[in-house]
């Protein structure tokens, strides 16, 4: 059974989740190497906060 339509989504969520948590090394670290332009915008909010 599968919880998320793609591993994208489940990325984004996963970003999305780190970056509330303040988790800004590992939002980056999950985040690291995409080219999703959802992703993009929480890896500049993670880096701003890091």
């Amino acid at each position: 059974m599968r919880c998320w339509s793609s591993n994208q989504a489940r990325l984004r969520l996963r970003v999305e989740a780190l970056a509330q948590a303040k988790r800004w090394a590992k939002c980056l670290e999950a985040a690291e190497g995409s080219d999703d332009p959802e992703l993009a915008r929480w890896v500049k909010f993670c880096t701003k906060n890091n």
